[in-house]
């Protein structure tokens, strides 16, 4: 496969960003026009302890979470892609069980591209479920979102970097920024790494503390390429924080291209 095709079809794996990652995320790379790519992820995690407003481990009742995203990108053109994600998340303890959907849209347009570098933009909107520990409840929350992809060659192993920079502002005056790092990896032949990492801080809002949300998630997964299927499977954990409990646990993916 020639390297600019290895990268699409590895990077292109939508998904307005998530703080606490996922199986699918939103990458530089423009979709073909009348491409379409479904992504179904599964992300299981549970919490004993969680960070205080100084960035503390502190233990609290255990926690159980269960995220089921459907993820769809649509080319509209050969510079635009259509982006729309529908989520249920389920949360439970020890004294309470909250769930909700998700559903986004956003536009994701082709701004900049030579060589191995591109630069997009996704303007978006998105409702938030209330069984996110991370979002504080449901709202709507608009979002613009800032690429750069970058794929190179080192010692003959293809790999590509993708750099996003969001803001999002919620309906209760909530205000996020979030820095996501993606890495991929040619491990062999159609197996690629992905080492991931997303932070993001928080501010504003009637339920957020003086101090402000704080999150840094690291996810490393493998992503199994069969035709026009793929299999991703994977971990992640919340390594640092203000204010939101420490999840751990695995994800699970499938992707189809059509």
């Amino acid at each position: 496969m020639p390297r600019r095709s290895w990268i699409v079809a590895v990077a292109v794996a939508g998904g307005l960003g998530a703080a606490s990652g996922g199986g699918a995320w939103a990458g530089a790379w423009p979709m073909a026009a009348g491409e379409r790519q479904a992504i179904l992820t599964l992300d299981y995690s549970t919490a004993q302890t969680a960070f205080d407003g100084q960035g503390v481990l502190l233990p609290t009742p255990p926690r159980r979470r269960l995220q089921t995203t459907l993820f769809v990108e649509d080319g509209l053109t050969s510079r635009t892609t259509l982006e729309l994600k529908l989520g249920a998340d389920q949360t439970r303890s020890t004294f309470d069980s909250q769930s909700g959907l998700s559903p986004a849209i956003a536009l994701r347009q082709l701004l900049f591209q030579r060589g191995a570098d591109v630069v997009s933009l996704s303007l978006g909107v998105a409702r938030t479920s209330l069984g996110d520990p991370l979002a504080h409840g449901a709202r709507t929350l608009g979002e613009a979102r800032l690429f750069w992809g970058h794929g190179f060659v080192w010692r003959g192993r293809r790999l590509f970097s993708d750099l996003q920079l969001a803001e999002r502002l919620a309906d209760d005056g909530r205000q996020e920024q979030d820095v996501d790092v993606t890495l991929g990896v040619q491990a062999a032949h159609r197996l690629t790494l992905l080492v991931q990492g997303f932070a993001g801080a928080a501010s504003g809002g009637p339920l957020v503390e003086r101090a402000g949300d704080r999150w840094a998630t690291c996810q490393i997964s493998l992503l199994r390429r069969l035709g026009p299927w793929g299999v991703q499977l994977g971990g992640r954990t919340i390594v640092a924080g203000r204010e939101i409990p420490r999840e751990q646990g695995f994800i699970l993916a499938l992707w189809r291209r059509f």
